[in-house]
């Protein structure tokens, strides 16, 4: 059995998760947390069923945030910014806020994020 630290944080990380979806599996950002984080632990066929069913039960309100939250979390920056562009586009009010969100702000480099912070009247990263 795998004891590393890594994989017991992400053990920890699927306990939460699981549990948040299941007081509020209606919150968009739960659902991409907990995606996020079976992707990370190669669960891809219950990551990507999880996103599918959501997807198709769900209105289209507040799912870029969501989708923004799954790709941060499994490491999927390109697609995380893909998001953030099309919740910018649908002027999701959030995203400046999950902007600043200091588990977005380390990833906010390069010149798409450069591009999209100025968009959104943003700060570059530092």
């Amino acid at each position: 059995m795998d004891t590393s630290p890594r994989r017991l944080l992400l053990a920890e990380a699927l306990a939460s998760a699981e549990t948040a979806d299941q007081v509020a599996p209606w919150h968009t950002r739960i659902v991409g947390q907990l995606a996020g984080v079976l992707a990370r632990r190669g669960e891809r066929d219950r990551s990507d069923g999880l996103l599918r069913q959501r997807r198709a039960a769900d209105v289209a309100a507040g799912i870029p945030i969501g989708m923004i939250q799954y790709h941060v979390t499994s490491g999927e920056l390109d697609g995380a910014i893909d998001w953030f562009e099309r919740a910018v586009d649908e002027r999701e009010p959030l995203v400046v806020i999950y902007a600043n969100e200091p588990q977005i702000r380390r990833f906010r480099s390069g010149p798409r994020w450069a591009a999209l912070l100025k968009t959104m009247n943003l700060p570059e990263a530092r």
